[in-house]
């Protein structure tokens, strides 16, 4: 058995202490990883530059030569038979849900992040000791006594993030033979008998589409935090979730986010945990997985995260149906359009991450992939009403995850086609390798009732000078500039618009003021350490950014009624 212990002998230093004992026979050379990435995140991860001070010791405490070889790797040339023990710190300062964090009020880990490998026993039984305060009630999916928990090898126990906290709170519920938990830290401003109604109602109608739960029990850690954050990590039996800030779920629009994100990274215990791409099954924490369906993985989820609360009763029709609107609006944004099909863009998540200045030339393997699903699943409804999305989804549960299969881009294309017929050429070209995600899903939803239209933007800065802004209250920093516009010609991304026409702005509404009094505006505009002027002439009958708007169509058939009633229709 490899066995890991974590210490922290000074909170405040955001540092832990971690040993590592397994046992070798024979002279031989030992190698040790550290994961390069971790699942949920398909770009390379620096965990390895939070490791200092790595030591090795043989039997009677001899201290071994050990080297880094790699970026993530370590040797011991001349380990001898016996108990190897390795002591090494980490410093545990990245605080979302994919990283780990110390302060006076938590202990939060996530072992991917820090815990080594011994290469060629990844397999191998684990053990988890925490020399920690307060380890009679850790919030985690794995089962600790006494402060020690087991793993039936070490990509479980990589996968089990935990958390002790000061203000840790537990709650529970059941739907058929699955237990759920949800562990929260930080202060709670929601009703708690509310959040079980709401998580109980997406469970149960997701478990009800996949006919079965993959897992025995399942671990909500939600970390409640005080400043504005958002961001979730699905585990195979857990999932992260961050989410701040907190006195704010008091209000419907924060505590909407705690669900939408909640049911997401639920069906990620299905979607990527269990269904995964051939080329991610196994992961190979040590190098690039790449794949090129990345739609699947996210799309699918994003789409069926929010369809799922839904058919909840959480959303109503209205609601769900402004969730495509604004992904409409957020994808028809991306300058990636027209340079990058959704297949390729998942592939070049591990090029260039997520990173935003990349990110807006290729599109989101979530915005674009939740358009191509709603896609996919309305031309699975016009082909055979008996059938949807959710044929797709238990066929590569069934057939593929619960056989140690992964789908290849040819298989799924096969299961497709046996659900679409000859559209699935149609949806493919059009959504995964071409550029037409927004048109062909427009068409789809028309046959369901709905109209997707463009009005002007009622701001003059997007409609006539192509400028799109940050959000602040405190000034004007630009995002985006659509190509072609008069602003594309002036201005550079991030630039602080300071003035028009040498009156001072900093807000929306003061922009419009004065941009409506002049058809040849003067800027001032802070730009990297240095103050820069010019004009802009602008004509009048141009709309650089347009706004979708998703409605039902009062004008709708009996039949597209129909179609649209058995789509929206809430289970309870």
């Amino acid at each position: 058995m490899i066995q890991y212990t974590i210490s922290c002998t000074n909170r405040m230093s955001q540092n832990i202490q971690i040993r590592l004992f397994f046992e070798v026979k024979g002279e031989q050379i030992v190698e040790l990883g550290l994961p390069a990435w971790r699942p949920g995140r398909y770009e390379f991860q620096t965990y390895a530059r939070n490791i200092f001070g790595v030591k090795a010791y043989g039997r009677n405490k001899q201290r071994l030569p050990i080297t880094k070889t790699a970026r993530n790797t370590w040797s011991i040339s001349d380990a001898m038979e016996g108990r190897i023990e390795i002591c090494y710190e980490y410093s545990c300062t990245q605080f979302d849900a994919g990283g780990s964090w110390i302060d006076d009020t938590l202990i939060y880990i996530n072992p991917i992040n820090c815990l080594f490998y011994v290469k060629g026993r990844e397999e191998e039984p684990c053990s988890l000791s925490l020399n920690l305060p307060d380890t009679s009630s850790v919030a985690s999916n794995l089962s600790f006594s006494k402060g020690t928990a087991s793993a039936e090898h070490y990509f479980r126990l990589a996968d089990s993030p935990f958390f002790i906290s000061k203000q840790q709170a537990h709650q529970q519920y059941q739907v058929d033979d699955t237990t759920y938990h949800i562990w929260t830290h930080g202060a709670v401003a929601y009703d708690k008998e509310m959040l079980l109604k709401h998580f109980t109602a997406f469970t149960d109608v997701q478990v009800a589409a996949m006919e079965t739960f993959p897992e025995k029990e399942y671990h909500f850690l939600l970390l409640l935090l005080p400043f504005t954050h958002y961001h979730g990590v699905e585990h195979q039996q857990s999932t992260v979730i961050t989410l701040g800030p907190a006195e704010d779920l008091a209000k419907p629009h924060l505590y909407e986010e705690l669900i939408s994100i909640s049911s997401h990274e639920l069906y990620h215990a299905w979607n990527i945990c269990k269904i995964r791409p051939s080329e991610l099954l196994p992961y190979r924490l040590y190098e690039e997985n790449y794949f090129r369906t990345g739609f699947v993985a996210e799309g699918i989820t994003t789409y069926l995260g929010e369809y799922f609360l839904r058919k909840s009763g959480f959303f109503t029709e209205e609601r769900f149906l402004l969730e495509i609107e604004q992904w409409l609006n957020r994808h028809r944004q991306h300058k990636g359009l027209e340079r990058l099909s959704l297949s390729d863009s998942s592939f070049d998540l591990w090029v260039d991450g997520y990173i935003g200045s990349s990110a807006d030339y290729k599109v989101s393997i979530y915005v674009a992939g939740a358009l191509s699903a709603i896609a996919l699943d309305l031309n699975i409804r016009l082909a055979n009403p008996k059938q949807s999305i959710f044929n797709l989804m238990r066929t590569l549960y069934q057939e593929k995850a619960l056989q140690g299969m992964g789908y290849t881009e040819e298989s799924l294309q096969k299961d497709i086609r046996s659900l679409l017929g000859a559209e699935e050429k149609a949806f493919w070209e059009h959504c995964i390798t071409g550029h037409s995600v927004d048109t062909y899903v427009s068409g789809a939803l028309e046959q369901f009732g709905i109209s997707v239209t463009s009005i002007s933007s009622p701001y003059v800065h997007e409609r006539l000078l192509g400028i799109k802004l940050k959000p602040s209250n405190t000034k004007l920093e630009i995002t985006k500039l659509k190509e072609g516009s008069p602003a594309s010609l002036f201005f550079m991304a991030d630039d602080v618009i300071q003035s028009v026409n040498a009156v001072a702005v900093n807000t929306t509404e003061a922009l419009q003021a004065e941009l409506i009094k002049s058809h040849h505006p003067s800027f001032q505009v802070w730009r990297k350490g240095r103050t820069i002027t010019f004009a802009i002439v602008v004509e009048e009958g141009h709309d650089y950014w347009p706004v979708t708007r998703v409605k039902k169509n009062s004008e709708a058939s009996d039949e597209q009624k129909l179609r649209y009633d058995d789509w929206m229709q809430s289970l309870f």
